[in-house]
């Protein structure tokens, strides 16, 4: 019966906190950004999409279950996700496949924290280099105040700091620049492996891909991060990349993850 009484109590004291806190959120709470990302979140829940960002997927999906859980040995550093991190299952992916291409140099377009930079090092042989690219301090205020940039995200982090003390900085080379206006010539044609997860814009991700096809060497691996329903921007540019055929025909979507990814069959291939 005590038992009985403790479910109750535990069902009603929930129940308070998320009443009360729905209440919050709903008025006074409003102001927050924060919790205009909540509300849209829940309002997703039940079926809501933002027409800002509500774009079809065009995009032929994978299954991570077939391609990516085999016997790959990969080295998972850091593995809960902050908000702006890429997923555990899409760190997966990503590990995976540096794994299977061993790749010597590597480029990200968006260090963020550092983490994925961070699993990049981890994953790599000794002599790999990794150079990543973020935002100067300096930019930081101009960029948040962009309304077609990512100010959520912008500045939320120190940028890097998950490897700069770490056993694996020393292969990682923080650059720092718009990656609108950076200069990619001392690196084309040298990267086997590009991860793309800079703004989020049409027209950076469209400069950004453009970049790392120009950085990239024959049978290379790019990945792009965030396509789907939650940024329109990088999903139109994909799905237009995808209708121009040729190589771009093999972009693959993973099922349950917001990559895209471009590489060859036996790269992709689970031989386990």
């Amino acid at each position: 019966m005590a038992e009985k009484g403790q479910k109750i109590y535990t069902f009603l004291d929930k129940y308070f906190h998320a009443f009360l806190g729905s209440v919050y959120v709903l008025t006074l709470g409003l102001i927050q950004g924060k919790n205009r990302t909540r509300l849209a979140k829940i309002a997703s829940e039940f079926g809501w999409k933002d027409p800002r960002r509500s774009e079809p997927t065009r995009i032929p999906i994978i299954d991570p279950m077939q391609y990516f859980l085999g016997d790959d040995p990969v080295y998972m550093r850091d593995p809960i996700s902050d908000d702006g991190n890429v997923s555990l299952l899409e760190l997966l992916v990503i590990n995976t496949l540096i794994k299977r291409k061993n790749p010597v140099t590597l480029f990200e377009v968006g260090t963020f924290d550092g983490r994925t930079a961070l699993n990049m090092a981890a994953n790599t042989s000794p002599d790999a280099k990794i150079y990543t690219l973020d935002l100067p301090s300096e930019k930081i205020v101009e960029a948040r105040q962009n309304p077609l940039g990512d100010a959520k995200f912008v500045g939320k982090a120190l940028i890097g700091y998950k490897f700069k003390n770490s056993s694996y900085g020393k292969k990682i080379t923080q650059l720092e620049g718009d990656s609108a206006t950076f200069n990619f010539k001392p690196y084309e044609k040298s990267m086997d492996f590009i991860f793309v997860d800079g703004a989020h814009s049409y027209s950076y991700v469209s400069s950004d891909t453009t970049h790392s096809l120009d950085m990239l060497r024959e049978g290379g691996v790019v990945i792009w991060h965030d396509y789907g329903h939650i940024c329109r921007g990088v999903t139109v540019f994909l799905n237009e990349l995808y209708a121009t055929g040729g190589i771009f025909k093999k972009l693959r979507w993973v099922r349950g993850t917001t990559l895209v990814i471009l590489a060859s069959d036996h790269i992709l291939k689970n031989n386990s």
